[in-house]
């Protein structure tokens, strides 16, 4: 499928409506009374110029899925392509969407890329695997557990880590957090926590090692208890936390609990509620932003931006740009998801866009 250029789409719009005498509707009119609605897998450059419309969300065949840039191992190493994040699979395509293929019709669900993007972390139905941007090389890391909690790449991507649980039929008896060397591909724990009372139990979630001796994670206690025969779960505390492995200390650095997402060499955590913290030197940074959810927030390959939905955090510079500046974003158009190249240079993610119909 050809891609399609959103400037020369308003600019015939524009020449259309000129000619049959008809003006904007610029009050924000109902869905299906002046406008309707259109997501689309498009690209652009960072500051929200030269949008790209590729493939419309709407076909069935494109719905849900997360866009990202990555390698093109299948044919020019320095060149890449578009992959696409579904539930239940994994497709590429050329970046104007053409030579779309499946490359795994049964894991979805990406966790994070390597630095170069040839290999990413796969987490789908409770195991986490390791495979090649291309889908090849599939590798289950995670032993036969219950495995969560957002696993990453450590420091130094030579390992992979990841939250489990261990369970007798209906009894959890143990939770931890396991290291899975990708060389020697041998698991360890790191973490061990056996539950003491079958109604209160440890979690670890956001996990990353970010020396040869120190991870970090969130941490929380759950208690388990019945209302009338209903199953109630209730966290009893939460807090982040930085171990170390060497001596077994543990300081607490954050008072809460909140989704993370680390940069490629672990210098950097990004919490939920806008705040970016400094692993080395445990100072942190509010970031003003609009982000709903650690979901939509990725590193660029280098480390050096944060993208935030339409927000773009230039680390190093502590400054902010908004993708939405540019041209085309105006009030009715917006974007999310939003995913650098290796280069820096462009973006890709969901164009959300709202064709108006002409009124007399």
């Amino acid at each position: 499928m050809k891609s399609l250029k959103i400037t020369k789409g308003i600019f015939l719009f524009v020449i259309l409506t000129l000619v049959v005498g008809c003006e904007l509707k610029w009050d924000e009119p109902e869905v299906g009374e002046g406008a309707w609605p259109e997501d689309f897998i498009a690209t652009m450059n960072l500051d929200g110029s030269d949008v790209d419309l590729i493939q419309s969300q709407h076909h069935t065949s494109f719905a849900g899925a997360r866009p990202y840039f990555v390698r093109d191992l299948a044919g020019n190493y320095d060149d890449e392509v578009i992959l696409l994040d579904f539930a239940n699979n994994i497709d590429i395509m050329s970046l104007n969407g053409e030579y779309r293929r499946t490359i795994n019709d049964s894991l979805g669900g990406v966790e994070y890329f390597n630095q170069d993007r040839t290999k990413m972390i796969v987490s789908h139905d409770q195991k986490v695997y390791l495979c090649s941007v291309d889908g090849s090389e599939v590798k289950k890391v995670s032993l036969d557990y219950v495995a969560s909690g957002s696993p990453s790449f450590s420091f130094d991507e030579n390992s992979i880590l990841y939250s489990y649980s261990i369970s007798d039929e209906s009894t959890l008896l143990e939770t931890g957090i396991m290291e899975y060397v990708i060389e020697t591909n041998e698991s360890k724990k790191l973490v061990r926590a056996p539950v003491q009372r079958d109604y209160q139990y440890e979690t670890f979630f956001s996990i990353a090692k970010i020396s040869d001796e120190t991870i970090v994670y969130s941490y929380g206690v759950n208690n388990h208890s019945y209302i009338d025969s209903i199953h109630v779960l209730t966290n009893i505390m939460s807090d982040y936390r930085m171990h170390n492995l060497s001596t077994g200390e543990v300081e607490t650095i954050w008072d809460l609990a909140r989704s993370i997402k680390y940069s490629h060499l672990k210098e950097s955590a990004y919490f939920s509620n806008d705040w970016l913290l400094n692993l080395a030197t445990l100072s942190s940074i509010e970031i003003d932003s609009s982000v709903n959810g650690v979901n939509d927030a990725s590193f660029s390959s280098d480390d050096r931006y944060l993208m935030l939905n339409e927000i773009i955090y230039d680390i190093p510079a502590d400054t902010t740009s908004c993708v939405e500046d540019g041209d085309f974003f105006g009030k009715y158009h917006h974007v999310s998801k939003t995913h650098l190249n290796l280069g820096n240079t462009k973006l890709v993610g969901i164009v959300h866009y709202l064709h108006y119909i002409p009124v007399d």
